[in-house]
C-alpha cells in the first residue's frame, strides 16, 4: 500500500501556474473571437452576391460590371453577354486579359441565374456589354456605363 504524500511547494506552484495560464487564455478569448468575426465579415464582403465578385476578380472581370449586372437586370428576364468582335485589338488597347473574355460569358451565365441567357438581342433583352461594339447602340437604354467599355442596358 502506497501512502499519499502531502502536496509539496512544487506541485502547488505548478497548480498556480496552470490556473494563471487558464485565466490568461480565457481573458483573451473574447478578443480573439471578435477578431475572427471581423475577418469573416470582411471575407463575406468580398464574397457578396454568392461569391460572384471573388470569382470575377479571379479572371480580372470588373467587379463593378458584375455587381451592376446583378443589380440592374431583373431576376426573371432575358439577357445577352456581348463581347467585342475583335478581342485581340481590345486586349492590346485596354490591357484586357484574354482569359477575361474567354471566361466572361460562362461566369455571367452562372452569376445571373435565374435570368435566362439568349444569343439574339431582341426588344426587352438586357445587354451586358463588355467592350462591345454594336451597330444598334442607338436602340439601347444604358442603365450603367463606366465610360471605359463596360455597360449594362436594355434593348428597346
Amino acid at each position: 500500500m502506497r501512502l499519499q504524500r502531502p502536496p509539496t511547494i512544487a506541485s502547488a506552484v505548478g497548480l498556480l501556474l496552470a490556473t494563471a495560464a487558464g485565466a490568461i487564455v480565457l481573458s483573451h478569448l473574447p478578443a480573439a473571437l471578435h477578431s475572427l468575426n471581423g475577418q469573416a465579415d470582411a471575407a463575406r464582403g468580398e464574397n457578396t452576391l454568392g461569391g460572384a465578385l471573388a470569382a470575377a476578380a479571379g479572371v480580372e472581370l470588373d467587379k463593378r460590371f458584375v455587381r451592376n449586372a446583378l443589380e440592374l437586370v431583373p431576376r426573371h428576364s432575358r439577357y445577352a453577354v456581348v463581347l467585342p468582335p475583335n478581342q485581340a485589338t481590345i486586349e492590346k488597347l485596354y490591357g484586357v486579359n484574354p482569359t477575361t473574355f474567354a471566361a466572361a460569358p460562362t461566369l455571367m451565365q452562372n452569376f445571373m441565374l435565374p435570368r435566362r441567357k439568349v444569343k439574339t438581342v431582341t426588344v426587352g433583352t438586357y445587354v451586358l456589354c463588355y467592350y462591345c461594339e454594336t451597330h444598334w447602340h442607338h436602340r439601347m437604354r444604358w442603365l450603367w456605363d463606366n465610360q471605359n467599355g463596360e455597360r449594362v442596358g436594355v434593348f428597346h
